[in-house]
């Protein structure tokens, strides 16, 4: 006998209603007499090719079937998937900043910088640890990573020198930038993807970034991003919001979008500062702040409606066996945001190797953080969300459009509506 999918969504739409499932994505258009035979688990009113329609698309389930354990052999496959060497890794070549933005998650913890023996130590480590493919995905983070642009490259030169294939990310303000530097950056640290902050403009953006030696900072890091976007490198502009700016929010994404919209590798998006979703509550979920703004990223993005509601199998890559965040000091992590909130709680070091130690196992772990995680409705889209949210914050990482994720399945319907009849 069958039983419906404890992650079924009904959502009600003009005459009809719409059933989306959040552990397949799967997405169906059923009439009144339909619906009413669903929810009645009325499973003798389906034809045979119907009932396995249901159950290829997840919609339904046999009633020993335990979905709670699925998810969580999702999370523990997704922990294992890479254990046989590193194949991502994160570094912070220094903490040190030259922006002083003042909501940043940094603000306080020791200012440090990667020394020489250090490099030559991560090196090594890269070495003895690095997976047989021998290919590596570096993130390169800070402080601004671009301070110590100099020793990025000695690290990527290294590297390339033991045949070791590397392709890198970066998250900077973007300022310190040259012609040179980018050349640099697209030939040698192979970076195919940046983010930069852009949380205002002009005055405004001068105002929140606060630079201690960049003169006329937001006009220099505008031409900054048109100079990557035109090298072929991929530049994301995250746009950071409190509740009292959100007026010049909108105004911020839209000059951003007219400024950049036409570049292929260019994306956009808004997100709140500190994730106090209280202060975006609404009775009406479309006049949700946040459902505005979703609707400003889908517009100024292009990207596809379908991914907006979308099942993954972990909630983020600190929970994997073999990647690393390194401090400048050489401290091994399992979170670059660890580093300045619970700096004792490394996972080991460059030279002692990975410690399989209490901290490792909180983190490398299948457990929910959360009890009411396991009967939410969106698990399967986050996996229990960010963990440094509830190890470094206390509090509950839900995913911002849980408030409103009717409405975006409603979206996702009358996309795919288009896509049928065009």
């Amino acid at each position: 006998m069958y039983k419906q999918s404890k992650y079924n969504v009904i959502v009600p739409h003009s005459n009809i209603y719409i059933l989306y499932n959040t552990a397949t994505s799967a997405i169906l258009e059923l009439n009144e007499e339909y619906y009413t035979n669903l929810i009645s688990n009325n499973w003798q009113r389906f034809s045979q090719d119907e009932i396995l329609l249901l159950r290829d698309q997840g919609f339904i389930k046999f009633l020993e079937e335990d979905e709670n354990f699925y998810q969580s052999l999702l999370r523990k496959s997704a922990i294992c998937k890479k254990i046989n060497g590193i194949t991502a890794i994160t570094i912070l070549p220094t903490t040190e900043c030259n922006a002083r933005c003042a909501y940043c998650y940094e603000n306080g913890i020791f200012r440090d910088t990667m020394q020489e023996e250090t490099i030559d130590s991560l090196i090594s480590f890269i070495l003895k640890y690095i997976s047989p493919e021998k290919k590596l995905s570096i993130n390169w983070h800070g402080g601004e990573p671009l301070l110590e642009h100099t020793k990025i490259t000695k690290i990527c030169k290294a590297l390339k020198k033991e045949n070791i294939e590397i392709q890198s990310s970066m998250s900077s303000n973007g300022s310190l930038f040259n012609i040179e530097m980018v050349e640099t950056a697209l030939n040698i640290w192979h970076l195919n993807q940046i983010q930069i902050t852009i949380d205002g403009i002009e005055d405004d953006y001068n105002l929140v970034k606060n630079y201690s030696n960049v003169d006329n900072a937001f006009n220099r890091v505008i031409n900054n991003v048109e100079i990557l976007l035109k090298k072929g490198i991929n530049v994301t502009v995250r746009v950071n919001f409190e509740y009292k700016n959100i007026d010049k929010t909108f105004i911020t994404l839209e000059w951003l979008h007219e400024k950049f919209g036409l570049y292929k590798g260019f994306g956009l998006y808004a997100h709140p500062l500190f994730q106090e979703i209280d202060k975006y509550v609404n009775d009406n979920p479309k006049d949700h702040l946040m459902f505005k703004l979703y609707l400003k990223n889908l517009e100024y993005n292009n990207r596809n409606i379908d991914n907006l509601i979308k099942w993954i199998d972990k909630p983020c890559g600190a929970i994997l066996f073999n990647s690393f965040c390194v401090s400048p000091s050489g401290k091994l992590y399992l979170c670059q945001h660890a580093e300045s909130s619970k700096p004792d709680e490394n996972v080991g070091n460059l030279w002692t190797g990975p410690i399989i130690n209490r901290t490792y196992m909180s983190w490398c772990t299948d457990q929910l953080e959360y009890e009411e995680c396991q009967n939410c409705i969106l698990l399967p889209c986050c996996q229990g969300g960010c963990k440094a949210a509830y190890f470094y914050e206390g509090r509950t990482p839900c995913v911002l459009y849980k408030p409103f994720y009717k409405e975006l399945i409603k979206l996702i319907y009358e996309n795919s509506i288009k896509e049928c009849y065009s």
